[in-house]
C-alpha cells in the first residue's frame, strides 16, 4: 500500500524534569465493514493518571468479529475500559517512587494482568445477563445444537461471544510496561544514543515484545480463552536508559496494510518528526483521515491507532481524539458505557 503522508535490583533513573506525554488516538470503521453493515470491532481508551508527575496509560483492543463472536465489538470496548481502569488503580496503589522496582515488575505481571482478565470475564457475563442473547445471536453461538439454544450459553460460550485481543502500555517517570494478548502491534521509538536528535539515524524503532508463534493466518490468542493470562506477552523497561520518544499501538488493520515491516516501522519515525516539526495540533487534525486512507487502500479492516509522544518542551500534557480542540490536561477518556 502507499504510505501515509506522515509517515537483580531494578533501580530507576529519575528525569531532571517530569516527562510530558501527549496522546493522539483514533478508531475508524473499516471500509469493508461499512459496505457490509458491520460495526467497528476495535476500541481504544487512555488515561493520563493523576498518580504522579507523568503517568500515562493506553489500551487498544480488536474484537474478533467471527461468526460466533457475536458481541466482540462490545467485548473490545469492555477490554480497554477494564485495562485502563485497573492499571490506573494499580499505579495509585503502587506510586512511582525511587528505589527497588522489582516488586512493581513482578506484581504488574502476576497481579495486574490476571485481574484484568478476571474482571473482563465478569463484566461480559454481567452484560450477557442484562442483555440476553437474541435468537439470531443464539443461532450463531449454537449452530449445530437445538438443545444448547434452549438451555442457554455456558460461561465459556459467553466469553467466546465477546472475544477480543488487548494491547496495554503504561508509562511512568521510572518505567514503561508493555503487555499484549493476540494480534496487533506496539512500536517504540528510542534515542539511538545520548546525543541531540539531528536525523533519522539518531532514532531507532523496535518492537518491545517477542512475536507470538501462535498467531498464524487469522488465528489469535484472546481474552475469551481459559489460558488467557498465560498467553500474555510482557516487557518491563526501567528508565536506566532514556525513556521512549514515542510509542505507537495499533490493531492489525493498520499494521497489515503495509507491504513491509520497514514501511510500517518508518511510520513511527515520520510521526515523531511531524509532531516535533509541525506540532501536535497539525498532526491531530489529519489523523482520522490518514487512518481512513489506510483502511480504504489496505484490507478494509477497522483501523485503530494510539500514539504516546514525549515532548520535553510541552507545558502540559495534552490528549486528543483527532480534533485538537478535544485536548485537555489530566484528562481521562472513558470507553463508552456498557449498559
Amino acid at each position: 500500500m502507499s504510505e501515509p503522508s506522515w509517515n537483580s535490583e531494578i533501580r530507576p533513573t529519575r528525569s531532571q524534569h517530569p516527562l510530558a506525554w501527549q496522546v493522539i488516538y483514533e478508531s475508524v470503521q473499516g471500509s469493508r465493514h461499512k459496505r457490509f453493515g458491520l460495526p467497528n470491532q476495535d476500541a481504544v481508551d487512555y488515561r493520563v493518571a493523576n498518580v504522579g508527575p507523568s503517568s500515562v496509560i493506553a489500551a487498544v483492543s480488536d474484537g474478533h468479529g467471527s461468526e460466533r463472536c457475536v458481541r466482540s465489538d462490545i467485548g473490545s470496548r469492555i477490554a480497554v475500559e477494564v485495562a485502563v481502569e485497573q492499571t490506573t488503580n494499580y499505579l495509585r496503589q503502587h506510586p512511582d517512587v525511587d528505589g527497588d522496582l522489582r516488586y512493581v515488575h513482578n506484581t504488574l505481571q502476576k497481579r495486574l494482568i490476571p485481574e484484568i482478565v478476571r474482571i473482563w470475564k465478569e463484566r461480559v457475563e454481567e452484560h450477557a445477563m442484562k442483555e440476553p442473547f437474541t435468537v439470531p445471536e443464539r443461532n450463531k453461538l449454537f449452530p449445530n445444537s437445538i438443545d444448547d439454544v434452549a438451555v442457554g450459553p455456558s460461561k465459556s460460550q459467553i466469553h467466546h461471544a465477546y472475544g477480543s485481543t488487548l494491547l496495554l502500555v503504561a508509562i511512568t517517570d521510572h518505567y514503561a510496561f508493555y503487555a499484549q494478548l493476540g494480534d496487533g502491534e506496539i512500536l517504540v521509538l528510542q534515542e539511538a544514543a545520548a546525543r541531540p536528535i539531528a536525523s533519522e539515524a539518531d532514532m531507532e524503532v523496535h518492537t518491545p515484545l517477542l512475536k507470538d508463534p501462535g498467531l498464524i493466518a487469522n488465528e489469535t490468542t484472546s481474552l475469551c480463552r481459559a489460558d488467557a493470562v498465560s498467553q500474555f506477552r510482557y516487557r518491563f523497561q526501567p528508565f536506566d536508559s532514556p525513556p521512549p520518544l514515542l510509542v505507537l499501538m495499533c490493531t492489525d488493520g493498520y499494521s497489515n496494510a503495509f507491504e513491509s515491516t520497514d514501511g510500517f516501522q518508518k511510520v513511527a519515525r515520520d510521526l515523531y518528526v511531524a509532531l516535533r516539526d509541525q506540532g501536535f495540533d497539525a498532526v491531530a487534525k489529519d489523523f482520522a483521515a490518514e487512518l481512513e486512507h489506510v483502511s480504504n487502500v489496505g484490507s478494509g479492516d477497522d483501523v485503530t491507532v494510539a500514539v504516546i509522544f514525549r515532548d520535553a518542551d510541552a507545558p502540559e500534557r495534552r490528549t486528543c481524539k483527532s480534533a485538537p480542540d478535544a485536548a485537555a490536561a489530566d484528562h481521562a477518556q472513558q470507553a463508552p458505557q456498557i449498559n
